[in-house]
């Protein structure tokens, strides 16, 4: 199963052809870059670039919202009401949250996209399980999240 700006294809010998004897799934880190940039501009007044927003999603960001140890990040930006450059320090678990609405959407897509593919096919996905590929994947907590939303296998390469 692949997912290229929300679209979903079950994959079999790099065949986008639909029907496959593995899932892989590939989120757009960019998207969640964007997350980012709108959640700092919208809660901390912050604008910030795409190069800051990657970073912070390297740095701190996490797909699980529950962690044992929140790590923390100091963010420069402009404020965007004095257009004064402005520093913050932001949590994991607030970078976390910033991307929830689009991994949730990400989680609907596949859990539908499971449901809609023929028995053989989805017992082919639960034995070799879901391949996160990606800058997307590299979020933290990533496999973790899709593993317990789809009861299969998920990792990255």
């Amino acid at each position: 199963m692949a997912i290229y700006y929300g679209k979903i294809s079950i994959i079999k010998n790099d065949d986008t052809q639909h029907s496959g004897a593995y899932m892989l799934v590939n989120i757009s880190g960019e998207h969640l870059d964007q997350d980012i940039e709108n959640y700092l501009s919208c809660l901390h007044n912050l604008w910030i670039d795409s190069p800051m927003a990657e970073k912070i999603r390297l740095t701190v960001g996490s797909a699980l919202s529950k962690q044992e140890e929140p790590e923390e990040m100091t963010v420069k930006g402009l404020n965007k009401a004095t257009y004064q450059p402005q520093q913050i320090t932001v949590s994991s678990k607030e970078i976390s949250h910033s991307l929830d609405r689009s991994l949730v959407y990400i989680e609907k897509e596949i859990e539908q996209t499971l449901n809609s593919v023929h028995s053989k096919i989805h017992d082919d996905i639960v034995k070799n399980g879901i391949c996160l590929t990606g800058s997307g994947a590299s979020l933290r907590g990533l496999a973790e999240r899709f593993e317990a939303k789809t009861n299969i296998h998920c990792y990255v390469p």
